[in-house]
């Protein structure tokens, strides 16, 4: 038994023994991880700073050093070959001219179409800063175009970054080649292929068709235009522009990787563009040409200092002539016209931008004299058979004299005459006598003396519901309104008050009285057609890219029964 109590104690002992040595180590291996985390040798700080806040300031230190050392690499040792890359390699749209739609005449002929051609563009981000002026005095004098010009376009092309913009279109083959043996040293200068306006007829034509230019920068400001890019070309004048939604096209576009000359490198991403619709006018070319020729010879003949004719469809109101002369070449505008030919055409005393046939404001005489008539009628002033005498061929008021035109002519009386017969023989006496009336002597004969006449306000009211001191609405932009005075615009505008004898040439077409040709014709086709207004137009169809008719553009009545 006590060997077996000894034996026992014995385990028991180095059971002891052995936990011990096991604690010991667990101790030594916690106190090992405690000196490798937290200094404990130190106390679990250093240099009174706790030891993980300063391994974490050491691993952000590190990383920070990681990333200038990198960025140092990239701006300083690699820096300039880098930026010859960025240089050397850009991506942008190239937009090619859009196809804008024909303009073309009801008897087939094409007014107004595109032909191809190629123009100087300018891609901004290429251009060197010390090679600008160079290239500035360079194109100045190859294209024919004044070093403010040129620079005009550099300026818009740096406020369009990455997107070319047209130093001149339509540029002449020999432009084409000298610029081409240089490409090499005008960095950002391209040649492309465009679209160039071409039309039929120069000036016989150019007065209505208008003609198409760059985008201004009011008009590039302007909401009408928010779908346009600067160097988009818009209609400026004529059918041109008042079809402008029509006629333009969209551009096909091109994402283009190009080198540090604006060279292509290659075709990212193509857009195809959509060609704009035609436009079918109802002026005949045939008609035109002829009518061009007489007005010319009349002009001449007379030594007038210009004219305008139109020829009116009485029962539609479509215009099938238009001519306006003295006029200009619209095909001087094709390709960009210069600064100074355009300052020309502007300061020419002859006109040639001014479309007398629309905008034109003058006295439109004896024409009037039917609504006269017609009014007079309807007033009872006279009827179909009142005979009045045109004695005295010279009406005297005051020191005032109101002739008939017999009398410059050296023509006889008309004698007693009624309606018809004084519209026939265009008699100013009758008229003067309806319009303002008349109760004086008539030089012995007994009858056709007194007249009560219609008066200033009614003379007027005629003449507004005919069309005149209002614009026609014409499809032509810039038309002139004319004007219809009377008592009130008299007292307004000259400060004294409506007289006899105001009324006297109003009632003859004379005086401040001014009407425009398109109103003119168009009161006369009314009279003709029976008594409605028609709006003038020119527009006939509207035609898709395939030539099919899209819609059709139809006569419209401004009034019924006027006379």
């Amino acid at each position: 038994m006590k060997l077996g109590r000894g034996f026992a104690d014995e385990i028991i002992k180095q059971k002891d023994l052995f936990h011990r040595a096991d604690r010991e180590k667990l101790q030594g291996a916690r106190n090992w991880q405690d000196g490798l985390l937290d200094f404990a040798f130190y106390d679990k700080t250093l240099f009174g700073v706790s030891a993980r806040v300063l391994l974490l300031r050491i691993a952000i230190f590190l990383v920070l050093l990681i990333y200038i050392g990198r960025l140092f690499w990239l701006q300083v040792i690699e820096g300039r070959r880098l930026l010859v890359l960025a240089e050397e390699n850009r991506v942008f749209v190239r937009y090619m001219s859009p196809k804008r739609g024909a303009i073309i005449s009801s008897d087939g002929e094409v007014l107004a179409g595109n032909k191809p051609g190629y123009r100087v563009s300018l891609l901004f981000p290429a251009v060197l800063p010390d090679k600008m002026e160079e290239e500035i005095s360079y194109l100045s004098v190859l294209l024919g175009m004044s070093e403010a010009e040129v620079s005009s376009v550099f300026d818009q092309a740096a406020s369009t970054p990455f997107s070319t913009v047209t130093v001149k279109n339509n540029i002449s083959h020999t432009q084409q080649i000298s610029l081409a043996s240089r490409l090499s040293d005008l960095p950002g200068i391209i040649i492309e292929g465009s679209l160039i306006r071409e039309y039929s007829g120069g000036e016989k034509n150019s007065s209505f068709l208008g003609f198409t230019g760059k985008l201004s920068l009011e008009e590039f400001r302007d909401m009408q235009y928010y779908r346009y890019r600067a160097d988009d070309l818009v209609g400026k004048d004529g059918l041109e522009k008042q079809y402008e939604e029509v006629l333009r096209g969209e551009s096909d576009e091109k994402l283009l990787e190009v080198d540090a000359l604006g060279n292509e490198v290659r075709v990212l991403k193509e857009t195809e563009g959509e060609k704009g619709k035609d436009l079918v006018v109802s002026v005949r070319s045939d008609w035109q040409r002829e009518v061009h020729h007489f007005l010319q010879e009349g002009i001449e003949q007379y030594s007038a200092t210009g004219g305008g004719v139109i020829l009116q469809e009485v029962q539609t109101g479509r215009i099938l002539s238009i001519v306006s002369l003295p006029s200009y070449d619209n095909q001087l505008f094709a390709g960009g016209i210069s600064e100074r030919d355009f300052q020309a055409l502007l300061g020419s005393t002859e006109q040639p931008l001014f479309n007398r046939s629309i905008a034109g404001v003058y006295p439109p005489g004896s024409v009037v004299k039917p609504a006269v008539a017609a009014a007079a009628l309807k007033e009872g002033i006279i009827n179909e058979t009142t005979k009045l005498s045109d004695f005295p061929q010279i009406i005297k008021i005051g020191g005032w004299e109101f002739p008939d035109w017999t009398i410059a002519w050296n023509r006889g009386a008309h004698g007693i005459i009624d309606v018809k017969e004084a519209l026939a023989y265009s008699c100013d006496t009758f008229f003067y006598k309806i319009g303002g009336g008349f109760d004086g002597s008539c030089d012995g004969f007994a009858n056709g003396c007194y007249s009560r006449g219609l008066g200033v306000e009614k003379i007027a009211s005629v003449f507004r519901l005919v069309g005149f001191g209002q614009a026609t609405g014409i499809d032509l932009p810039g038309e002139g309104e004319g004007l219809v005075p009377d008592q009130e615009w008299k007292m307004r505008v000259r400060g004294e008050p409506w007289f006899l004898g105001n009324t006297y040439h109003l009632s003859i077409g004379q005086g401040d009285l001014l009407a425009t040709p398109v109103q003119i014709v168009n009161y006369v086709s009314a009279i003709a057609n029976g008594g409605r207004l028609m709006r003038p137009v020119l527009g006939l169809q509207i035609k898709g890219a395939r030539g099919e008719v899209q819609s059709l553009i139809s006569p419209e009545v401004i009034k019924e029964a006027i006379i």
